[in-house]
């Protein structure tokens, strides 16, 4: 493995990591969409009329 293999294994792993502490940051503030909410509006996109697009609960 190259360095630069390295370097964008590492830059990939970092950026997970930011992404996931950001997710958490969301939930611990109350910014979720309920999965059955989630469900039904994604059922609903093949429907003449789909659902709005979800907003998170706070």
């Amino acid at each position: 493995m190259t360095a630069t293999h390295v370097f964008s294994d590492w830059v990939e792993q970092e950026e997970g990591d930011r992404l996931i502490q950001a997710a958490l940051e969301d939930v611990d503030a109350g910014s979720i969409i309920d999965h059955e909410t989630v469900q039904a509006w994604a059922e609903s996109l093949s429907a003449p009329q789909p659902l709005r697009l979800p907003n998170c609960s706070r």
